[in-house]
């Protein structure tokens, strides 16, 4: 049996759905993230077989506004320190169980939606993209078009700084490698001098 309960803290309202198994569960991963060390993995893991595998966005939500308010109205714990519990225990779900606050169902057709259109252009180019942005006359059509195009750009975008990057870190490496590569002291700082002149002038 469900039991409808309504939480009030310093900062919000909310309106919780858990069943009388669920509230006790919730109280044990309280206790458990309060003694710290070793007992914080059995918390998460609490957390993780309430939740299962598959968790509404509904139960997700009223999982940590109870744990939160249990921390701060039973357990005498700062509001603070029960944020940080609450952002650990998120963090060791998605590190341990790949558990993330699920969409709600407006967002996952949203984003069934799109996954739908990225497949349905995925045969054209971006040059194409802009071309039918372009000739259409249908405003929705090109807003979509153009949101592809927009996506694209980006994955685009961090591949290019992705690969920045690691050019760098080779770079880097590849340097001190020969700065240090068989040499005396001597031959390492003036190596090192003539580095830094470069850089400096570059």
């Amino acid at each position: 049996m469900e039991i409808f309960k309504m939480k009030q803290t310093k900062t919000a309202t909310w309106l919780t759905v858990l069943t009388d198994a669920q509230q006790v569960a919730s109280d044990t991963a309280q206790d458990l993230m309060i003694q710290g060390a070793g007992s914080i993995e059995q918390s998460v893991e609490v957390s993780a077989e309430t939740l299962g595998a598959t968790p509404t966005k509904e139960l997700w939500v009223a999982w940590f506004a109870s744990l939160q308010a249990g921390w701060v109205e039973s357990k005498g714990v700062a509001e603070k320190t029960a944020e940080k519990y609450a952002t650990d225990t998120k963090a060791l779900l998605k590190e341990k169980y790949a558990m993330t606050k699920p969409q709600s169902e407006g967002a996952k057709a949203i984003a069934e939606k799109r996954a739908e259109q990225d497949k349905a252009f995925a045969h054209l180019s971006n040059a194409e993209l802009v071309e039918s942005i372009a000739v259409s006359t249908d405003k929705k059509a090109s807003q979509a078009l153009n949101d592809i195009l927009v996506k694209r750009n980006k994955a685009s975008q961090k591949e290019g700084d992705n690969t920045a990057k690691e050019l760098v870190k080779n770079s880097i490496k590849e340097i001190t490698d020969w700065i240090k590569s068989d040499n005396s002291i001597e031959v390492q700082v003036s190596r090192a001098e003539k580095v830094m002149a470069f850089i400096t002038n570059s």
